[in-house]
């Protein structure tokens, strides 16, 4: 029994006339995968001496600029997915600090579990007040200071 041409590709042992035949009999074979144009060495036109191929030269550029497209692409992915994930984070310790039913609660929840969510090592709040018996406070991950002392600093 003789192999078709239409058959040639399931066989393991193909050579160049095995190619040959089944292309010539799927001339839409490239149509349907334009992306393996990329993968073949196509001849240079022979357009005599002095004479320069700038349709192979616009096609380059085009492939160059097609691959850059998509490397710029995945990389907007990539940062997409890790805003997402961030915004994920953010929303996830807001919700958590509007279940506090106290104040000392919310110092719980920002000091602590804002840096499991946020996947962080420390978390501080930092706390702007006036009242000089407000200053006293002396929980961990808690700093209380004076409006003038933020206005040094931004200095």
């Amino acid at each position: 029994m003789t192999a078709s041409p239409t058959a040639a590709p399931r066989e393991k042992n193909m050579n160049e006339k095995d190619v040959i035949a089944y292309l010539k009999t799927h001339p839409e074979f490239l149509q349907k995968h334009p992306e393996l144009l990329d993968h073949l060495n196509l001849p240079a036109a022979d357009l005599g001496k002095g004479v320069a191929d700038f349709q192979k030269f616009m096609v380059d550029k085009l492939k160059k600029d097609r691959d850059e497209a998509v490397d710029v692409q995945n990389q907007l992915i990539s940062v997409t997915r890790a805003n997402l994930d961030i915004y994920d984070r953010v929303q996830a310790a807001v919700l958590g600090a509007l279940e506090a039913r106290s104040f000392e609660e919310f110092i719980e929840i920002v000091t602590h579990d804002f840096a499991v969510i946020m996947d962080v090592d420390v978390v501080s709040l930092v706390i702007e007040a006036n009242e000089p018996g407000i200053h006293n406070v002396h929980l961990k991950g808690v700093r209380v200071v004076s409006p003038r002392h933020n206005q040094k600093m931004a200095a």
